[in-house]
């Protein structure tokens, strides 16, 4: 993660004058979601699925139409083509796991596919896998990305809660070597930044938008 956020304010962040944070914040979500939830690395796979994932994304909201070149039927074929690549990903670590020495915890999936009965078989099936891993990237990527832009629009709106969660980092990083990654310890030190979540942003903002709907009948 500690990667992942250095290479992101480097590149989108570090000399501009001004910069639209939701959808940066978009784009930070989405490559920790694929590096620690997936183990997906940068590059022609990730971006991939990121053309994918806004596809499927923007469908969701639209008028559910199934017809050729709608915007839905466009989600549904992203939707599909990122339930192969899954799959996909899912033989890749089943077999990384059958090696010795590899951390069945090193991301979701793996953890997913680790678990045992008492004859070895597994105890998630690769469908439930990929409808967990579906879950997680969709819930996961707006909700965390809106939650740090409004934490970032409170930053800039008032100083003397600026002040004092920029002391408060202060602190933990000088507690710091030189390229040290944060811990959960630190973490855990960062009561300001909590109580900001639990709080300011909840109590002020509303909640993400949501579009419900009510299933008659079973569909795909």
């Amino acid at each position: 993660m500690d990667e992942e956020v250095r290479i992101h304010i480097a590149t989108h962040w570090e000399g501009k004058q001004e910069v639209k944070v939701l959808p940066l914040m978009k784009t930070l979500t989405f490559n920790i979601i694929c590096a620690l939830l997936f183990g997906i690395e940068r590059g022609a796979r990730r971006e991939k699925l990121v053309d994918w994932f806004q596809e499927m994304i923007e469908g969701m909201w639209s008028i559910p139409i199934n017809l050729p070149f709608t915007r839905y039927n466009r989600s549904l074929q992203a939707s599909a083509s990122i339930r192969n690549m899954m799959k996909d990903l899912i033989g890749e670590k089943r077999r990384e796991l059958a090696k010795k020495g590899v951390n069945p915890q090193k991301d979701l999936i793996s953890c997913m596919l680790s678990p045992r009965d008492e004859n070895n078989r597994e105890v998630i099936d690769e469908n439930e896998i990929m409808d967990n891993v579906m879950l997680v990237m969709t819930a996961g990527h707006d909700t965390s990305s809106v939650l740090i832009t409004f934490l970032v629009r409170i930053l800039a709106n008032d100083p003397s809660i600026y002040a004092a969660i920029l002391k408060e980092q202060e602190q933990i990083a000088k507690s710091k070597q030189k390229g040290e990654l944060l811990t959960w310890d630190d973490l855990a030190k960062m009561k300001l930044i909590i109580n900001m979540d639990s709080t300011h942003i909840y109590g002020m903002e509303g909640p993400v938008a949501a579009d419900l709907r009510d299933l008659d009948d079973d569909n795909e």
